[in-house]
C-alpha cells in the first residue's frame, strides 16, 4: 500500500529513518545542551536549528504528499521530565495549540 493511501485509510503511517539516525543524534546533541529553566520548553521553534529541521521535514519527498500545502510549523515542544524538575501536569493529550493569529488556508 502506498504511503498516502495508508495514511488516509489508517490515519497514520510509520516512516522509518525520518529523520535519519545521524540527524537524530545531532538533534539529541543540541537538546542535551539546551538550557531549560523548567522541565521543558514550547519555544524551540525560535531556534535556528529547529526552524531548519521544520523546513527540511516539510520539503522531504516522503512527507510532501501527506502534508497540506502550504505547511507551516507553529510549535516545537520539548518535555524533559525528571523527578527533580517535573511539570505538574498529569498524563494528557494536547488538543489545541495557541496561535498569535489565525491564518486563512
Amino acid at each position: 500500500m502506498d504511503t498516502f493511501k495508508q495514511f488516509t485509510t489508517a490515519g497514520f503511517v510509520v516512516l522509518e529513518q525520518l529523520p535519519s539516525p545521524i540527524e537524530l543524534q545531532q538533534i539529541e546533541n543540541v537538546l542535551a545542551t539546551t538550557p531549560l529553566s523548567n522541565a521543558g520548553s514550547r519555544e524551540l521553534l525560535n531556534e535556528t536549528w529547529c526552524q531548519t529541521l521544520a523546513n527540511q521535514l516539510k520539503t522531504n519527498q516522503r512527507l510532501v504528499s501527506l502534508l497540506p500545502n502550504p505547511t507551516i510549523a507553529i510549535q516545537c515542544t520539548l518535555f524533559k521530565k525528571l523527578i527533580e524538575k517535573n511539570w505538574l501536569v498529569p498524563l494528557h493529550q494536547d488538543l489545541s495549540i495557541s496561535l498569535k493569529k489565525k491564518l486563512d488556508k
